[in-house]
C-alpha cells in the first residue's frame, strides 16, 4: 500500500513489545510477552484493521477488472450463503437498520435485508452512536467502571505501588477506545484525575488527606 520501511518497522515494534500482566491475589505479578496481537482497547488494533481492510478492496477490485474470479448469483440464500462464507449465524433478531437523515422506501430496504429499523443515537461495540461528541452521557460509562474498579480494589489491602501500577495499567486503559474517536471533556478529566489520587495516595481510607507529591 505504499508504506514505508521505516514505518513498517514501527508498527511491527508496536506488536512484538506488547507486555501482560495477571493479578493474583490483588497484585500485578510478572509480565510476558504477546507473540501475537495487540493488548484489548489499544488504539492501532482498529487502525490496523482499516489498513488491511482497504488493502483486501483493492486487490479485490483489481482481480475483478481482470477477471480472475467471476461472481454467482445467490438468488434468496443470501442469509445461509454469508454464513457459509463468513462461518458464522446471522442472529436476524439482534440485526437492525440505522437511517441517517430521511432514506426513501426505508422500510421495503429493511425487509429485503431481514432486519428492523431503529433509530439514534444507540450504542455499539460499547460506544455510543449517533451522539454529539461534547455529550455528557458518553463519559458516563467510563466513569462508572471506573468507580465500580476503584471500590473493589479499595476493600483490599493493596501497596502504594500496586495501587500506582493498577492505574497505569488498567485505569488509564478504560478511556483510550473512547478517547481515540472523541475528545474528552476538562470536567471528565478532572473527575478521572480525583478518583486516581485520591486512590493513590488514601487507598480505601475514606476522607481528605495529604497528597505527598503535586498533581
Amino acid at each position: 500500500m505504499g508504506f514505508g520501511e521505516k514505518w513498517l518497522k514501527w508498527i511491527g515494534f508496536c506488536i512484538k513489545t506488547v507486555k501482560f500482566s495477571v493479578l493474583v491475589n490483588g497484585e500485578p505479578v510478572g509480565f510476558f510477552g504477546s507473540e501475537r496481537g495487540l493488548r484489548q482497547g489499544d488504539p492501532l488494533s482498529p487502525f490496523l484493521f482499516i489498513l488491511a481492510m482497504e488493502g483486501f478492496d483493492s486487490m479485490m477490485r483489481i482481480t475483478l477488472q481482470n477477471i480472475w474470479i467471476k461472481g454467482f448469483e445467490i438468488g434468496d440464500s443470501r442469509g445461509e450463503i454469508m454464513e457459509l462464507t463468513l462461518c458464522l449465524k446471522v442472529n436476524w433478531g439482534k440485526t437492525s437498520l440505522f437511517p441517517i437523515k430521511e432514506v426513501p422506501n426505508i422500510q421495503n430496504l429493511a425487509i429485503i435485508l431481514w432486519c428492523k429499523v431503529e433509530k439514534m443515537p444507540t450504542t455499539y461495540l460499547g460506544m455510543p452512536l449517533g451522539s454529539e461528541h461534547k455529550a455528557g452521557e458518553i463519559w458516563d460509562g467510563i466513569l462508572e467502571k471506573t468507580e465500580k474498579r476503584l471500590a473493589r480494589w479499595k476493600a483490599q489491602y493493596i501497596s502504594l505501588g500496586g495501587r500506582l501500577i493498577l492505574i497505569n495499567s488498567v485505569l488509564d486503559a478504560l478511556p483510550t477506545y473512547v478517547m481515540s474517536l472523541f475528545p474528552i471533556p476538562p470536567k471528565v478529566m478532572k473527575k478521572l484525575d480525583r478518583l486516581r489520587r485520591d486512590f493513590l495516595w488514601h487507598g480505601g481510607k475514606e476522607g481528605k488527606g495529604y497528597k505527598l507529591v503535586n498533581w
